[in-house]
C-alpha cells in the first residue's frame, strides 16, 4: 500500500508524541515524537468574561477565562491517547478526547481528536 486513503484530505503536518509517564516533580513525560499528518476543524483560543465572587464582600467582580480548543480529524492507523502531545501549526496541544469514525460501509475511516491548547 502506497499511503493511507481516507474520505478526507489531510494536508497538514503533525507532531505526536506520546505521554509515557510522569517525572518525579508530576510533570508529564513525552516520548519520541513521530510525524503525521491531520485535517483541521477548529483551532481557535479566545477570551470570555466569567462571574467571579472576587471576595468576601460578595462584589461581583469579573475575571478573564481563556478557552482553546481544538478538534481534528487524523489517519485511522495513528495512535492517540489521551494526555498525549500534539504540535501542530506553533501551537502545542494535549488531547483530551479520541472518536472513531466509520465510512457508509462500516470501514474505518478517520478519527476525531479533541485537545486543548497548551498556554506553555
Amino acid at each position: 500500500m502506497a499511503g493511507i486513503r481516507t474520505a478526507v484530505p489531510m494536508p497538514h503536518k503533525l507532531l505526536v508524541s506520546k505521554n509515557i509517564g510522569f517525572d518525579l516533580y508530576a510533570n508529564p513525560m513525552y516520548g519520541k515524537p513521530a510525524h503525521s499528518r491531520c485535517a483541521i476543524l477548529k483551532l481557535e483560543k479566545t477570551s470570555k468574561d466569567t462571574t467571579v465572587r472576587a471576595d468576601s464582600s460578595a462584589t461581583r467582580g469579573h475575571a478573564q477565562e481563556v478557552l482553546s480548543d481544538a478538534w481534528l480529524l487524523v489517519p485511522h492507523n495513528m495512535q492517540v491517547g489521551l494526555g498525549d502531545k500534539l504540535e501542530l501549526k506553533g501551537f502545542t496541544l494535549k488531547v483530551t478526547g479520541f472518536r472513531a469514525r466509520f465510512g457508509a460501509f462500516g470501514d474505518h475511516d478517520h478519527n476525531e481528536v479533541m485537545a486543548d491548547i497548551n498556554n506553555g
